[in-house]
């Protein structure tokens, strides 16, 4: 059954610990008011509440979310609103946590306001996460650009075949993004399943002329096309 939390209390882990002995939690959201930190949601996950859940909507930082990744092993669509500014480090930590517990993961949906301080959050972290693969979903709305170049998208996409949604650079600020039109075949090219994607890149840069030569892909799936900053 479905589960919505929306303020805890110590009675909570009895109260789903009866309710589940009999209707096991597959789909479970922690309201935006509950902020879930180690000191709860981890008692929660490793007291076996949750072994069936498939479904988790949660405010919560990475950290906290790599640490209850193992007690959630059939989870297949995470959402996550981070309550802490999150950097380049504990963004990879997560989807290094997700790619190693959560192997029936196809969605990902991830709101985070991100610190530079240690650099910036590139394409090249995420291409190296096996989870990228399997997701049929992915939304990462980062706070500033992600770092890159065409190349570095390219490479992502490669690792992508079975994306059907895809959000990406809801930012240009910071810096670290240099995004051209010149991306736009690459979709084609690797991503035959893409419905809808949403991605912000620098439209005033004209296209070069070996990508006007080379054509664009059919987008035979594709129909929703959000971007650009013209």
């Amino acid at each position: 059954f479905s589960l919505t939390i929306y303020q805890y209390s110590s009675r909570l882990p009895s109260v789903i610990r009866d309710i589940g002995s009999t209707l096991p939690v597959t789909h479970l959201d922690v309201g935006v008011g509950v902020v879930a930190d180690a000191s709860w949601a981890t008692k929660l996950s490793f007291k076996g509440l949750f072994a069936s859940l498939t479904s988790l909507k949660i405010s919560a930082g990475f950290a906290c979310m790599c640490s209850c990744f193992p007690a959630v092993p059939k989870l297949t669509e995470l959402r996550i609103y981070s309550t802490q500014h999150e950097t380049a480090f504990s963004a990879d930590q997560l989807l290094a946590s997700a790619s190693e517990y959560l192997t029936s993961l196809w969605l990902l949906d991830i709101y985070a306001s991100a610190s530079t301080d240690e650099g910036h959050l590139t394409f090249a972290i995420l291409s190296r996460h096996p989870v990228m693969r399997r997701l049929r979903y992915f939304a990462l709305r980062w706070s500033t650009a992600l770092g890159g170049s065409n190349y570095d998208l390219m490479s992502l996409l490669s690792h992508m075949p079975g994306v059907k949604r895809l959000h990406l650079n809801e930012s240009l600020s910071g810096g670290g993004s240099d995004l051209t039109l010149d991306i736009l075949p690459a979709f084609g090219f690797h991503c035959p399943k893409l419905r809808e994607l949403h991605l912000l890149i620098d439209c005033r840069v004209s296209p070069t002329v070996e990508m006007l030569e080379t054509g664009y892909p059919r987008y035979d799936a594709l129909n929703l096309l959000d971007l650009g900053k013209s």
